[in-house]
């Protein structure tokens, strides 16, 4: 997983490193290079976490507080990468697509609230 994260670092953050990788991941898979399988181990990663924790509470509260924005950021990169590199109805990625968001949703409820929440704990 070590060598997975130095590889997908080496394309920096934002619009341009979401290109870079996108890039990687194509160039990798048409050669055949080891570098492929660590794009794909990676991905499968969190898409193992979405497939195990999605539909159970306890343990999606517990991947959610564990992994943060961590989740989400990398989304916003492979939502692009995926069906660029394997087609759109592939199903590639899907349990990692549930899971962030559910994550945004849950974020963006805790933000939505969090007016009222501290409107209510306010002392009359």
């Amino acid at each position: 997983m070590v060598l997975c994260r130095k590889l997908i670092s080496t394309h920096g953050t934002g619009d341009q490193s979401t290109d870079s990788l996108k890039n990687a991941v194509e160039t990798a898979l048409q050669s055949g290079s080891d570098d492929y399988y660590r794009y794909t181990q990676y991905l499968n990663f969190f898409e193992q976490i979405g497939l195990s924790f999605t539909d159970d509470a306890v343990g999606f509260k517990v991947v959610s507080k564990m992994f943060k924005g961590t989740i989400e950021a990398n989304w916003k990169s492979w939502r692009i990468v995926i069906p660029h590199v394997w087609g759109t109805g592939s199903g590639v990625g899907e349990n990692f697509r549930l899971l962030a968001a559910k994550i945004e949703r849950r974020r963006l409820r805790h933000q939505a609230w969090a007016p009222i929440r501290r409107f209510l704990s306010e002392p009359y």
